[in-house]
């Protein structure tokens, strides 16, 4: 065996769910066909479990208009930090046009 299993699984989840890991961050960017209308994906993190749920009934193939870890809104730029604490944790994305950021001039 070659390890294509392992090299296949690890396309699948870093590069179409966009799941990707870095130290203690999570950090999620689909980028999954525009007929997929949600995909959920559970994830165990040490002693913590992760349910991710991402709903793509704007049926885009990239983008992400929203994001809520465990009911409060967030932004994914510095990822969502894993913690080790037991419990069971909701990440919810909605896929969709990305959300405008405010410039403001600050002198």
């Amino acid at each position: 065996y070659s390890g294509s299993a392992a090299w296949m699984y690890r396309t699948a989840v870093e590069y179409i769910l966009g799941i990707r890991f870095a130290g203690d961050r999570i950090f999620i960017a689909p980028v999954i066909p525009r007929r997929w209308p949600k995909f959920e994906v559970t994830i165990r993190h040490r002693s913590a479990t992760y349910e991710i749920k991402v709903d793509n009934t704007a049926r885009r193939s990239s983008g992400i208009s929203s994001v809520m870890a465990d009911g409060a809104a967030i932004a994914l730029t510095q990822g969502i930090a894993l913690v080790d604490d037991g419990k069971l944790h909701s990440i919810e994305i909605v896929m969709g046009e990305p959300a405008k950021e405010s410039k403001e001039n600050v002198s």
